[in-house]
């Protein structure tokens, strides 16, 4: 496997957002914490990471604290709990944070 990055800066955080997808390829996945997970909300943030093929997943607990709705049908973004969330640092040969 790739690499999982956690990004937890928010959407404003353009430049955080920027390098984080510019060392993204295929096989990674990214995983949305803390107030990065506003972005789900702004579905043209997270394009540019699904046209690259990246998994996408967002920490529920973290959605739930800042009333980002896990259930809508819109979603993208798979959520996980903390017991996925290392699941997923296991899975992945390396995790970045940003």
């Amino acid at each position: 496997m790739g690499v999982l990055h956690v990004l937890g800066q928010p959407p404003s955080s353009r430049e955080a957002w920027r390098h984080c997808r510019q060392r993204m390829v295929a096989r990674d996945a990214l995983l949305l914490v803390a107030d990065a997970v506003y972005a789900i909300d702004q579905g043209a943030l997270l394009e540019p990471f699904q046209v690259k093929g990246v998994s996408l997943y967002a920490l529920l607990p973290d959605m739930l604290a800042r009333g980002v709705r896990p259930d809508e049908p819109s979603r993208r973004v798979g959520w996980v709990d903390f017991e996925e969330f290392v699941d997923l640092t296991v899975k992945y040969q390396r995790v970045l944070m940003w």
